[in-house]
């Protein structure tokens, strides 16, 4: 990767990348062990999409594109949800979820660690004061977040729901 990492606000034009980036995000473990995309279930499972419909529609959805040499590298949103219309990571209705994801030629660069950084700092910036998010324990990205402040709240067998405070 050469060239300079910047981070832009996500417009309702950039939902096929986050989309692709969605699917990184819920399928990493299947790609990381070679399934070709064609067999996995892909958005279209249960609940998957509730990530994105109607995305930049909802009052509060925010995300941050990743972006080198024009390219989108990665991305990080968050939004509101209620129980009915949630996704993992769901915790309440006023504490959004966040969902991340990097390209996976780009991981291991710092492009997580700034998508989160600008992702929570704009999220303070608005007024919120908590967000969370679900991860599998053994997704690379644990680190990552416990790094930045997420705490685990619920734990299951095989993966943590987190939130980060933002005021402190």
């Amino acid at each position: 990767m050469t060239g300079q990492v910047l981070l832009r606000p996500a417009l309702s034009t950039d939902l096929p990348f986050l989309s692709d980036m969605l699917f990184q995000s819920v399928y990493w473990r299947a790609l990381a062990q070679g399934v070709a995309p064609e067999k996995i279930p892909g958005l279209a499972a249960p609940g998957v999409m509730n990530a994105l419909d109607n995305w930049m529609e909802r009052s509060g959805d925010f995300g941050l594109i990743a972006v080198v040499n024009g390219q989108p590298l990665g991305a990080a949103w968050y939004r509101f949800y209620t129980r009915e219309m949630s996704i993992r990571g769901y915790l309440a209705d006023d504490i959004p979820t966040l969902v991340i994801a990097v390209d996976p030629n780009s991981r291991r660069k710092g492009i997580g660690k700034l998508l989160l950084d600008g992702l929570l700092e704009s999220a303070k910036c608005q007024g919120l004061s908590k967000v969370s998010l679900m991860v599998s324990k053994d997704n690379f990205a644990l680190h990552l977040y416990q790094q930045v402040g997420f705490r685990p709240v619920v734990e299951s067998t095989d993966s943590l729901l987190m939130v980060k405070e933002l005021n402190s």
